[in-house]
């Protein structure tokens, strides 16, 4: 691994943070979306749209996971006790 500058290191925490912080609004944008769908409110068709991208997307990671898992881990073994 090549050594860092500190201004590198520096760099590099800041743009972590970025992302955090991102991820962060995110999330809570999705939490009030979703406490704003289950209270009976009607979703502007833009966010009903948004929501169900999300969720669609969700689901097809899941899938793909689930697949590389079956392809690539071997099944668990019982151990003698």
């Amino acid at each position: 691994m090549a050594d860092r500058s500190l201004q590198e290191t520096l760099d590099a925490t800041a743009a972590a943070n970025t992302s955090v912080g991102s991820a962060v609004a995110f999330i809570e944008g999705l939490k009030q979306q979703v406490a704003d769908f289950a209270s009976g409110k009607n979703l502007a068709p833009a966010v009903q749209a948004g929501l169900n991208q999300i969720f669609d997307q969700a689901i097809a990671e899941q899938a793909a996971v689930a697949a590389a898992l079956a392809a690539n881990v071997p099944p668990a073994t019982q151990r003698s006790r």
